[in-house]
């Protein structure tokens, strides 16, 4: 996930994003709150749809702490 997907995901405005990567103004610690939980969700979602090929893959025994 781009950063810039983190920020559409968390609903900021993508002019937000390019003022902040251009340099010409810093975020709100609301706003990066925003998009680190936007990260966070991303990532969370990706690993259960991990956990759930391997699931079915393994014919329904999946051992979590394998990895």
């Amino acid at each position: 996930m781009s950063l810039l997907e983190s920020f559409k995901m968390a609903a900021i405005p993508t002019s937000t994003y390019y003022r902040a990567i251009n340099g010409t103004n810093e975020l709100r610690y609301d706003t990066a709150i925003k998009v680190n939980r936007s990260i966070e969700n991303f990532h969370t979602l990706q690993q259960i749809r991990d956990d759930t090929a391997a699931l079915r893959r393994s014919n329904g025994f999946f051992d979590p702490c394998s990895k």
